[in-house]
């Protein structure tokens, strides 16, 4: 679902958000019923996001979890710290489901550079998780008997493992 809550699309109705609402509230109450304790997450994307602060905060009355996505595909029109604000709002915890492809991806999904993957992961300060969006073949150990994704999912997934010890020890 895109942030705008599908508003530039002219065959959508505007008022279409409230079955989102009404789906999370009545899909809240459906896992409470087994198990109160585990969270509701949905990941929409960022853009536009801002814009329907109202309605965001209504249908995130019903969501533990919210995990945008695709940020990197407008680095000049970063929402980030609107988005938090909207979440702080609304209690609801702000992650970020990030893309780790190249953009555009008009040829398929192709694996961003480290350099890449590095500059992004340092514009999340205003967020309290990030997750990678690592489909088959973005990110692959280069021991693996399977050669997923080439050359270049084997010297992301390096590359990263490099960065990420280096920031553990």
């Amino acid at each position: 679902i895109p942030g705008s809550l599908y508003d530039e699309f002219s065959h959508i109705d505007s008022g279409r958000w409230t079955e989102i609402a009404a789906f999370f509230r009545e899909f809240k109450a459906y896992v409470n019923g087994f198990s109160p304790t585990k969270p509701v997450a949905f990941a929409p994307n960022n853009i536009r996001f801002h814009e329907y602060e109202a309605e965001w905060l209504e249908i995130l009355r019903n969501i533990d979890i919210l995990l945008p996505f695709a940020f990197a595909r407008d680095m000049e029109n970063l929402n980030i710290r609107q988005i938090s604000d909207i979440c702080k709002k609304s209690s609801t915890h702000f992650w970020v489901d990030m893309e780790i492809f190249q953009n555009p991806f008009d040829n398929g999904l192709v694996p961003k550079s480290i350099g890449e993957l590095i500059r992004e992961i340092r514009i999340y300060d205003d967020v309290e998780q990030i997750y990678g969006y690592e489909y088959t073949g973005l990110m692959n150990d280069p021991g693996c008997p399977h050669d997923l994704g080439g050359g270049a999912a084997k010297e992301l997934y390096s590359r990263y493992l490099e960065y990420y010890q280096s920031k553990i020890e």
